[in-house]
Parts: structure tokens; C-alpha cells; sequence
């Protein structure tokens, strides 16, 4: 006899996996006869059962209907859509077939049908070769008449079924071309198949959506299916000296909001610069940053305050053994008091400074958006309590930062108190011997009470038409406010305005125009509330100086306003500029 091999694939019929039972498994036997050009077949019983289609002769080989092997033979049979193939399973047989295909797989390798036998479709349903069946399941064939053909197998062939095998999936990466130019946008298709198991994870390594650097490139993808089973693709695409865009052009159009570009340091001098209004407004702010090193316990900052007030603590602990930092509320007045806590963000304690204050200020800006630790505490008169409590409940180890950022609202005065101990020590049992430490009049870290804590920038005239540049926080357009060390009479300027919440209304934004953050003073990382959504400066690590700008957002088709609500982060550098630059 001949061999072939057959599928059905009614794929018009079949939208995802259709799994049909081995529904004739209970009554399978060891012969089955078939009557050629018939759908009748017989089990060793002599018992008449049918076919869906009748069996057939072609060319010379007999074929068989895989449903009837479904039906009679004991086989489940599985449609996988993505592949296009039947898999015929029965305890350590899996056949995998596709419809007119002269090859097919059995337990995971490829086979060539014999005699030029291959799979057909009759009637949409599919046909095999007997003698395909037969080889891979010790099944020997005779002929009982013209019309007439026997399948036999031993004993153990039709043992009751085990767990079907599972063929590990096969990861397929691609792409529309294999050349690209520089800057050139480049798409990558995932056409993994997932051989009958759910992929559930994917790993892809370098598929970068651009290249700014001519050369090869390999691009790899690695698959996991819902059984461990994993399997690798690479691709290799190239990149030559033509150039479809640069990448500043690429940034601009299309580059994600909150990611970074480089720029030329020296070119955005010569932007034209922004007009702006400076409005500001009674608003109660503390900067506690001076001495920035811890290297005692004790009272860095204290002021007895009412009404709205930000908190903006930035410290690096430099003893030996961790430290915890309190901020404390404490009522000196005969009646009660009520403190409520606002917003509140904080961040580490991180080894990396700029991290640290980049991470706090994005969370406070989230919190100023979507408030979730409003608190509200009743203090007793002459009675204190820990303002914001998950910030002492951070210790601080050697060499790290933390920083926060409260707001608070008193409806009588108290005073606020900033103490830092030793991790082992207790607030109460110390708090008596606690002493006064110094600030560190080091030109650069700050600590003082300042009354104008809020400002608005207004721009009223069109921007984006052309290059412009908004100058922030240099102290000469954009002036350092004025306060008070509380804990010595002196005067303070609030160098680089750290803390202070900036508001910048821009009007009118010409369509088309990105507006980009630069920094002037070097390395800076923080966020900026853009029209309500949080955008950070950048999001996966910070801009490293004047040669690098963070995007904040792109105006559509129309003029537009936009708000900007941001206040300079802790362990930044001043000054910053607002870029607006025309995408076309």
C-alpha cells in the first residue's frame, strides 16, 4: 500500500481553537476495516460504524477522514488557527497536519508523505493517507478485497490515553524590510506560534523603534508558553549612511511624552525669548535643607505657623549608624488645634540624590492631582503629634537621601518642628535633650520660612510660531523669593527657589509645537503637572545637563493653552528653560 497524509482546515469556520473529544475512545479496538469509495467502516466486532466523508483511493493511496479517527479510533483532534494545523493526539502519538501538504509532524519532526501521497480536503473535511497512520503507530495494512482494506494494530496502541505532547512554541520576529536609513521608524511584527500552548510572556532585546548610528543590528525576541517552554528568534536588520530623519526631528514629532532628546546647548541661546508676568500670592512655604548632611540629632528647623503651609525637607544622612527624620506639630496655645495634612510626597532613601528628589516631586505633584493622604489630627493644647508619620518610618542609612514634600493647614498657630535621631532612639524619651543644629551657610543649601511660596507666570502672546526659550529660575527674571531663619533672625534667599509651586500660563501654543524642558545649570530630575497629567524630567533616568531636554508635551492641529504646574526639584541645578519648537 501507499502512504499520505491529511488535515482538515475549515479556517472560514474556525475563528480560535477548537478541540474535539476522541469521542469513540471507550469502544477503540485493535482492527478497523474500511470500504473504499464508502463512509462504512468496521471495528473487530464486525460492528458497522461510519465516516464523515467517504475513504477514498487518489493517485494510488488510500486516505482516510481524520474526524472518523477522531470518532472511532480514539484520537483527539485540536485546530490551532495561528498555525493553520490539525493535531491528532493519542497517548504518544501526536500527528500535527496541514491542508495539501505533502509533509507533516509526528511527536515534533517532520516527515515527507510516501509515493507522493499528501493531505486533501474532501468536503471540508480532511483526508490522510491510511498508511501515514499506520507507520508511526506499529499498524500493519492488508488488503481484503477491491473494496476492501484492513488496519491492524498491536495491543498497546490502544492503551488508554495519555497526556498529549506538547510541542514548545516557535518565536517569529518581523519586519516590513530588511534596510533601514538612519532615523528611519521601524515596526516590529511578533508572529510567534504558539503550537497549541498560550504564550504568556515575551522578552525582546534591543527593538529600538529607531537607529541613529548606520551598522548592523540584531534584534531578538524570546517566547514563554503556559507550560515553561521558551524558544529564541533573531533578526538581523542594517542601517545605512542615508539619513530619513535626525534625532532631535525624531523626538520632536514622535518621540514618547516624558522621554529625552539631545540639543544643541548653544542654539537655544539664540532662541527668541518669552515675555512673561510674574503674579505672587501669600502662601506660607518651609525649606529645610540646611545643614543638608545630617551629622547629629536634634532641632533642624522649627517656626510656629498657621493656616495653608509647604514643607520641603531634603536631607543626606552622614553618620555612621541610620536616623530617622520627624516632622512634629506641637501646640503652645490654651485651646485645641487641628493640623491637616493635604498632599504629601516623598521619596527614598536613595543613594543618588537627583533620584531621590526627582522621584519625591513626582510623587507630590500625584498627590496634588489625585490627593490620597489627606489626614487631619487633633493635638490637644500644650500636646504634640508626628505630621505625615510614613516619613519617619523610613530610616536613613549612611551616605543616603530622603525627601518630602508636605503640605499642612492649621486653624490656630504651631509650631512645626524638623528633628532628626538616631534609629535606636525614641522621639519622646529624647525629645527633652534635643538641641538647636545650626544651618550651614554654605551659599547653596537653604533653611528659612518664606511668605510668597506661589507664583504664576503668565505668557499672553503667541509661542511656537518660531524657536522660543522661557528663562525659569535664573533670580534675575525669574526672582529668588525672601524669608526668614526662623531659628536665628536672619535673612534668606531661596537660591534656585527650590519648593516654591510655579504656575506658567501660556496662552496661546501655536499648533504643532513641542514644549521641551532644558536644563541651563546642569544635571536636573523632576516632573511637571501638564495640563493634569504628571509628566517626569525624564521617566527612566534625568536630563544630565544643557545638552539634553526632557519633552513635556505636543499641541495638535489648533492654537492651544496650556498650564504648567511644576516646583523646582530637590537635588537639581537651577536654571531651567521652557522650549517651544515647531514640529514642521
Amino acid at each position: 500500500m501507499k502512504k499520505g497524509l491529511g488535515m482538515l482546515v475549515a479556517a472560514a469556520v474556525l475563528a480560535g481553537h477548537l478541540a474535539f473529544p476522541a469521542s469513540g475512545a471507550a469502544n477503540a479496538g485493535n482492527q478497523f476495516t474500511f470500504e473504499l469509495n464508502s463512509t462504512v467502516i468496521f471495528n473487530e466486532q464486525n460492528q458497522r460504524l461510519t465516516s464523515p466523508v467517504p475513504n477514498m483511493v487518489h493517485n494510488g493511496v488510500t486516505y482516510i477522514s481524520v474526524r472518523a479517527i477522531s470518532n472511532h479510533l480514539g484520537y483527539s483532534i485540536t485546530y490551532v488557527p495561528q498555525t493553520r494545523e490539525y493535531v491528532l493526539t493519542r497517548g504518544e502519538h501526536q500527528f500535527r497536519f496541514l491542508a495539501n501538504s505533502r509533509t507533516y509532524q509526528y511527536n515534533n519532526q517532520t516527515f515527507e508523505h510516501r509515493n507522493n501521497g499528501q493531505t486533501r480536503l474532501q468536503n471540508q473535511s480532511l483526508m490522510i493517507p491510511i498508511r501515514t497512520l499506520a507507520e508511526h503507530t506499529r499498524g500493519t495494512l492488508t488488503v481484503q478485497s477491491n473494496r476492501l482494506i484492513r488496519l491492524t494494530f498491536p495491543s498497546q496502541t490502544v492503551t488508554p490515553p495519555a497526556a498529549p505532547i506538547v510541542i514548545k512554541p516557535q518565536a517569529v520576529i518581523h519586519t516590513e524590510k530588511e534596510v533601514y536609513r538612519i532615523g528611519e521608524p521601524i515596526s516590529y511584527g511578533d508572529r510567534s506560534l504558539n503550537r497549541g500552548v498560550e504564550i504568556i510572556k515575551r522578552t525582546w532585546e534591543n527593538n529600538e523603534p529607531v537607529f541613529f548610528e548606520p551598522g548592523t543590528y540584531t534584534i531578538s525576541l524570546e517566547v514563554e508558553n503556559r507550560q515553561g517552554q521558551t524558544d529564541r528568534s533573531e533578526k538581523t536588520i542594517t542601517v545605512t549612511n542615508d539619513v530619513f530623519q535626525t534625532k532631535e526631528q525624531y523626538m520632536l514629532t514622535q518621540g514618547p511624552i516624558g522621554g529625552k532628546m539631545p540639543i544643541d546647548r548653544a542654539a537655544v541661546l539664540s532662541y527668541k525669548e518669552v515675555p512673561y508676568t510674574i503674579a505672587e500670592h501669600d502662601y506660607t512655604y518651609v525649606r529645610a535643607n540646611s545643614p543638608e548632611q545630617i551629622t547629629r540629632e536634634g532641632f533642624f528647623y522649627k517656626d510656629e505657623l498657621e493656616g495653608p503651609v509647604r514643607f520641603m525637607i531634603h536631607k543626606q544622612n552622614a553618620k555612621d549608624k541610620p536616623v530617622n527624620l520627624y516632622l512634629v506639630a506641637r501646640n503652645n496655645q490654651r485651646q485645641p488645634a487641628q493640623v491637616k495634612v493635604n498632599h504629601f510626597g516623598m521619596a527614598g532613601p536613595h543613594i543618588y540624590v537627583e533620584q531621590t528628589g526627582k522621584s519625591a516631586v513626582t510623587n507630590y505633584l500625584r498627590d496634588v492631582s489625585d490627593p490620597k493622604h489627606k489626614a487631619v489630627l487633633d493635638i490637644p493644647a500644650g500636646q504634640m503629634q508626628i505630621v505625615a508619620p510614613i516619613l519617619n518610618s523610613r530610616a536613613v542609612p549612611k551616605g543616603q537621601t530622603i525627601t518630602a514634600y508636605v503640605d499642612t493647614e492649621s486653624n490656630i498657630p504651631v509650631e512645626y518642628e524638623v528633628i532628626v535621631l538616631d534609629q535606636d532612639h525614641d522621639l519622646m524619651q529624647h525629645y527633652t535633650y534635643l538641641k538647636r543644629v545650626d544651618a550651614a551657610r554654605d551659599g547653596i543649601h537653604i533653611r528659612g520660612t518664606f511668605e510668597k511660596g506661589n507664583r504664576t507666570l503668565h505668557v499672553s502672546e503667541p509661542v511656537g510660531y518660531e524657536r522660543n526659550r522661557m528663562v525659569l529660575t535664573d533670580g534675575v527674571k525669574d526672582h529668588y523669593i525672601q524669608g526668614i531663619d526662623a531659628m536665628t533672625n536672619s535673612v534668606e534667599r531661596n537660591l534656585g527657589n527650590f519648593g516654591v509651586s510655579y504656575e506658567v500660563k501660556l496662552d496661546k501654543v501655536a499648533p504643532h509645537t513641542a514644549i521641551i524642558v532644558n536644563p541651563r545649570g546642569g544635571h536636573y530630575g523632576g516632573a511637571f503637572l501638564v495640563n493634569g497629567n504628571v509628566v517626569q524630567a525624564s521617566n527612566n533616568s534625568i536630563l544630565s545637563g544643557p545638552t539634553e531636554a526632557g519633552i513635556l508635551h505636543r499641541t495638535g492641529a489648533r492654537e492651544e493653552s496650556v498650564t504648567i504646574t511644576f516646583t523646582p526639584a530637590a537635588g537639581s541645578n537651577m536654571p531651567i528653560n521652557f522650549l517651544f519648537i515647531p514640529m514642521q
